[in-house]
């Protein structure tokens, strides 16, 4: 497991703030580009809550939650794909 740096932590931080703000958030056709986008990217990985079995994603290159990353109208990919 990949340790995140305070940079990262910090960025995400914002982010998940960000994503819960209306006037940060991209419009939805945005947002929907930006998924099928990052589910093709064989950076994406996942895992699996062992409590909630819920599955979740994050970029493996940034470790941004995908669901808050592609959320928030100012956030962009890290390899430039969106």
């Amino acid at each position: 497991m990949d340790i995140p740096t305070l940079e990262q932590i910090i960025s995400g931080t914002v982010g998940i703030i960000k994503s819960k703000i209306p006037s940060y958030q991209a419009p939805e056709e945005i947002v929907k580009n930006r998924l099928d986008i990052c589910r093709k990217c064989k950076d994406l990985k996942s895992s699996t809550n062992s409590l909630t079995k819920k599955i979740t994603y994050k970029c493996g290159i940034c470790t941004c939650p995908i669901d808050r990353k592609v959320l928030v109208k100012d956030s962009f990919c890290p390899k430039k794909y969106w």
